[in-house]
């Protein structure tokens, strides 16, 4: 047996059940800082640089798990050092690793950073774009979980589409919450795999881009309305200017009460310099969803969420 397999077999050990089951992306991101993107053709020099271990998905479970949720991940990795690397630093937190499957090479992101903190990012899936098995490890986490969050980077592939929609309703059927992060590369996917998905969600927390190209009106109201033909909760991430939470009525909360009404909240975001944007909606996720599981009332939700975003883009490394 190579060495790999020796590390991977000693660090695969069962945590205790997982409250939230994050199911998505863990690749290793290599950042880079520039002053300003360059034209086409063009030369511009590097200021400075890092890679780590990243991915939407494993962010969200790496935030989520040291906000004291209990979390399990699964996600397709690479019989490789890389991927090695990833879960040995969600083992040691306490995440959950027994659902992570191996295939391929562990993929990867270069992300450059430019002066203002925005992030443009290039991505080699590799490993994560093969399709999870539902396996007995899987099946045993979602019955146990009371959340289970899904990554919409896997929805631009039909077989990784068609698993997180068996997975989303075996969930439902387990009277888990599904809970969905749009992604950027919402747009891309087939319209009628994202509609499966949508009418299988109960959260969804997209930025104002993906709601826009969800609901195809850039109208935050309406697109709202059209989104909650499918969806009865909304968390809409507006960067800078905060976040919008929306709840349709007979939305079930985690303490069990059901509500009556319609219910709207805005939150603003706390003021800071922004240094690097990097993981900043991933962070909210993970606020949003402690505060969810903690059964807080939900205009806390949206206020967990804008804080946990801001001390991650006011530092570099968009880390956790």
């Amino acid at each position: 047996m190579n060495n790999v397999s020796t590390v991977k077999n000693q660090i695969r050990v069962r945590a205790a059940n997982a409250e939230a089951l994050i199911i998505g992306d863990a690749l290793i991101d290599h950042q880079y800082w520039i002053h300003e993107m360059p034209k086409s053709g063009e030369d511009v020099a590097i200021l400075s640089s890092a890679s780590h271990s990243g991915g939407s998905a494993a962010n969200t479970a790496i935030a989520l798990q040291k906000q004291g949720v209990t979390c399990a991940f699964c996600g397709r990795l690479g019989n490789d050092k890389f991927g090695l690397d990833i879960i040995a630093q969600m083992k040691e937190i306490g995440i959950d690793i027994s659902c992570i499957q191996y295939s391929g090479d562990t993929g990867y992101t270069l992300t450059i950073i430019d002066r203002h903190g925005e992030r443009t990012m290039f991505s080699y899936r590799n490993a994560y774009a093969f399709r999870p098995a539902m396996t007995k490890e899987l099946l045993h986490t979602i019955q146990k979980a009371k959340v289970l969050f899904l990554s919409g980077y896997m929805l631009i592939d039909k077989q990784q589409a068609d698993f997180v929609i068996d997975a989303a309703r075996y969930a439902k059927g387990k009277g888990c919450y599904v809970m969905l992060d749009a992604s950027p590369v919402i747009g891309q996917a087939d319209g009628d795999l994202v509609s499966a998905v949508l009418s299988l969600t109960d959260i969804i927390l997209p930025n104002r881009l993906e709601l826009e190209m969800l609901s195809h009106t850039t109208d935050l109201s309406v697109g709202l309305e059209r989104l909650h033909q499918y969806v009865p909760c909304i968390a809409l991430k507006l960067g800078g200017k905060g976040s919008r939470l929306s709840i349709m009525p007979g939305f079930p909360l985690p303490d069990g009460r059901i509500l009556n009404d319609k219910e709207e909240y805005s939150a603003e975001v706390e003021r800071v310099s922004v240094i690097d944007t990097t993981g900043a909606g991933d962070s909210f996720n993970a606020g949003f969803t402690a505060s969810f599981l903690r059964c807080e009332t939900p205009d806390k939700w949206i206020k967990a969420g804008n804080v946990l975003a801001s001390q991650v883009v006011a530092r570099k490394g968009g880390g956790f």
